[in-house]
């Protein structure tokens, strides 16, 4: 039986895991933390439950279809809610908009703002459903392999206006700027910066319209929790408190590699002296001499010395450390240290989970907090990549919807602020603390959350730090590779590794991106990848003796 490791535990991680021990494969995941879910985590302190990382479903018929291609149904093994409304947003000036699906709240709320909006808002949807038939019903479920595969896919870009920004999109239809916040901001949720990523990503309204959105009961690791029940059932094997060192390549053919160059064009990208913590990983050469050697996975090995043998290792790993740490460099043709080095990272985030002995009328289970400095923040977060003095916030307040994650009259709020990601100057060492003191002050009172000092009770952090350190995260990003348009589809790194046979990608870095809808179709690729590719009887290469473990 063919075996397989799965390195990572993430949502995509699991569900690709699920997809092919259901199929017969002999799956192994490999976890670093010590439970599984890795940016899905969850924390228990004083009674209060805290979702760590994602906090919100959309399109839960991609959940159902990871259960059904094992055979079962989601409702047997997590209870998932709509949530009504989806979010409140607050803007500067007091005004809230309570973003729904209800079709009356929707109008209700729109004419709030704007007298014509109803009629604007129809005609967006119009809009983003065209392209969310066109760029995600029928692409995003397919994997771009090759130039051919995007060249087929140019004309239809060139129609739905891809080269045009989320923001500029939303601009055709809103005039209010607090509406253009309302519908364009959705691109923060995957890392992007709505004032450039491309206009393919404004169908998450469209999204949500169509299929709500949703809370696991229990908090979003009871998904988790249901995903690796399912896959323990299967026969699965998992292993926490493993972090995987090198994926072992059995080297099979040189190919040439002239001027020390990957073989694709990388013109304008930085030299890997120049992008900040990548220099300083171990093992780096930057390919610059000898030929590229061509091979397939043999194993992994964990930083401990254990190791499994595979016959196909998926990566639900951050990619740029999957290749930048655990490929050799001579085995990476297309990417080198150098392209690695030049794709841009999304943002980071800095996250709060505060246990207060309180519940806040204002909040629902979803609040946006907008700065009045839309547009000039953003610029400040991905940009010129400072640590401004303002901020926009998310809050997560599940208690609202399941009591039982916090004490009775209590709630477990979750805080997250968008913050530049580690190429950036700020010393989170020293300054996590005051933008701490700084953002809860603002909250109590600035925005309202009356005694919000007085009613903490437990308290924890997560830095852009965090990020790199727990997570493996390049720079400390928070969603993987920024959603650009040439950083998607055929420009993301591939599902099936250009590089080393038998190595697959799944998660936020690759093909279709971050967010839950987005890598559990990563996973439903990678699983269909692996099934054309691999037989289900197929042994690990052998690894040469010039290749050694280490």
């Amino acid at each position: 039986m063919t075996q397989v490791v799965v390195i990572g535990s993430g949502f995509a991680g699991l569900a690709t895991a699920l997809r092919l021990q259901a199929r017969g494969y002999a799956v192994t995941i490999l976890e670093k933390r010590a439970k599984p879910g890795g940016r899905a985590y969850q924390l228990k302190d004083g009674g209060f439950t805290f979702d760590l990382g994602p906090s919100i479903i959309t399109a839960p018929d991609l959940v159902d279809g990871v259960f059904a291609a094992t055979g079962v149904k989601t409702a047997d093994y997590v209870d998932i809610v709509p949530l009504e409304p989806f979010y409140r947003i607050f803007f500067a000036d007091g005004r809230h908009y309570d973003y729904s699906g209800d079709q009356a709240t929707i109008e209700r709320e729109l004419t709030k703002f704007e007298a014509g909006a109803p009629d604007s808002y129809a005609r967006f949807m119009e809009k983003t459903g065209d392209i969310y038939r066109r760029a995600f019903a029928d692409l995003a479920h397919k994997p771009f392999l090759s130039v051919g595969d995007f060249a087929r896919l140019v004309p239809e870009l060139a129609k739905l206006r891809a080269d045009r920004s989320v923001y500029q999109l939303v601009t055709d239809y809103f005039t209010d700027p607090s509406l253009r916040m309302a519908y364009s901001f959705h691109p923060l949720f995957i890392g992007g910066n709505p004032f450039r990523a491309s206009a393919i990503y404004s169908i998450v309204p469209f999204l949500e319209r169509k299929g709500g959105v949703h809370f696991a009961m229990g908090g979003m690791y009871a998904l988790i929790e249901a995903f690796v029940r399912r896959f323990l059932e299967l026969g699965g094997t998992l292993h926490c408190g493993v972090e995987v060192a090198e994926i072992e390549v059995a080297a099979s053919s040189p190919q040439s590699q002239s001027n020390g160059r990957s073989g694709v064009r990388t013109l304008g990208l930085p030299s890997l002296s120049g992008v900040p913590g990548l220099s300083s990983l171990p093992g780096l050469s930057g390919n610059r001499n000898g030929g590229h050697l061509r091979g397939r996975v043999r194993g992994v090995r964990a930083t401990d010395g254990r190791r499994w043998d595979a016959s196909v290792v998926v990566s639900n790993a951050d990619v740029v450390m999957t290749y930048a740490k655990l490929v050799r460099p001579r085995h990476r043709r297309r990417w080198t240290d150098r392209r690695i080095g030049g794709l841009n990272q999304s943002m980071s985030c800095f996250l709060l989970y505060l246990g207060i002995d309180r519940q806040y009328d204002q909040l629902l289970h979803h609040t946006i907090i907008m700065s009045a400095r839309y547009r000039g923040l953003i610029e400040d977060i991905f940009d010129t990549q400072i640590l401004a003095d303002d901020f926009s916030l998310y809050l997560h307040a599940p208690a609202k919807t399941d009591p039982s994650l916090a004490p009775p009259g209590g709630e477990a709020l979750y805080v997250l602020a968008p913050v530049p990601n580690l190429a950036g100057a700020t010393d989170w060492h020293t300054q996590a603390t005051p933008f701490r003191d700084r953002l809860v002050r603002w909250l109590e009172e600035d925005f309202g959350l009356t005694g919000l000092r007085a009613s903490i009770k437990v308290e924890h952090r997560f830095t852009p730090l965090d990020f790199k350190g727990e997570l493996n995260a390049f720079l400390g990003n928070a969603f993987s590779i920024e959603p650009t348009l040439t950083q998607s589809a055929y420009f993301r790194p591939h599902n099936r590794s250009e590089d080393v046979d038998g190595l697959y990608i799944a998660g936020a870095g690759t093909h279709p991106g971050a967010g839950l809808p987005g890598t559990l179709l990563s996973a439903e690729i990678a699983d269909r990848l692996v099934a054309a590719d691999v037989p289900i009887d197929a042994r690990p290469a052998p690894l040469t003796p010039a290749m050694p473990t280490r």
